[in-house]
């Protein structure tokens, strides 16, 4: 999906990524494919807002964000951690109504922000330790890692391929991507396997196996840990939500 605002700066929204932008009043026009299954949270606040919100605790990657004397485009493109992404669906499937949702979503437009700014702060204060080489090492070790998710390369192949040493790629990868290469992987398919769940009528054992667990019962641990929630039942409290709509 492709969003522009004022009349000519555009960018890319997708499901694997958040987006803080700064402009100027305009209009914002979405260019949305055609049977495009849509949810997302979008909200705007001041600089002045943002300012008082976080006051000294000001990542450096926000000040471009808080400067009123420029009405220029800025854009900023990370991944959201679970943590949030559990937030925005919080926030979207909400059955509160009125006075109480407005409430409800100013409080957890608050967290969202806090949660990026303590998220960017440490991967901005931590992403320096690592030159280019090791960035784009890191980079292509995600993508390798996402092209597998069903038969994943092993840490020590992981690092083989992309020529970075192991406690090397792990700890680019906290710095860059908030976790592990485990942690990466593992929150990686089981979102994978939520949305799956939700848009699929596939078993969740052939789902299971598709994000590559071998055994059905730890598929039920790792998703019930990371989403509150059995599969089996968040299929269902997902499919009541539809008939509902």
């Amino acid at each position: 999906m492709i969003a522009t605002v004022a009349g000519a700066q555009q960018f890319t929204l997708n499901a694997d990524r958040a987006n803080l932008v700064k402009y100027g009043p305009s209009t914002t026009k979405f260019q949305i494919a055609r049977g495009t299954d849509l949810q997302m949270l979008s909200y705007s606040i001041s600089e002045e807002y943002l300012m008082r919100a976080l006051e000294k605790d000001i990542p450096a990657t926000f000040l471009p964000f808080l400067k009123p004397s420029e009405q220029g485009f800025n854009l900023l493109e990370f991944r959201p951690t679970p943590e949030m992404r559990r937030l925005v669906r919080s926030v979207i499937s909400s059955p509160l109504v009125g006075t109480m949702r407005n409430l409800f979503i100013e409080g957890a437009v608050l967290q969202l922000m806090a949660l990026k700014a303590n998220f960017l702060s440490n991967q901005v204060s931590a992403a320096g330790m690592l030159n280019e080489y090791e960035v784009a090492s890191v980079q292509r070790a995600y993508k390798l890692l996402m092209g597998s998710l069903s038969t994943p390369l092993s840490l020590s192949d992981l690092a083989y391929k992309v020529n970075l040493g192991e406690k090397r790629l792990n700890s680019g990868f906290k710095k860059i991507f908030g976790g592990t290469v485990f942690e990466v992987y593992r929150n990686e398919r089981l979102e994978i396997a939520r949305k799956t769940i939700e848009q699929s009528d596939a078993s969740l054992s052939k789902i299971a196996q598709h994000i590559g667990y071998r055994h059905y019962n730890n598929f039920i641990s790792a998703f019930t840990r990371q989403f509150g929630v059995s599969p089996a039942k968040y299929r269902r409290h997902s499919r009541d939500n539809q008939n509902t709509e």
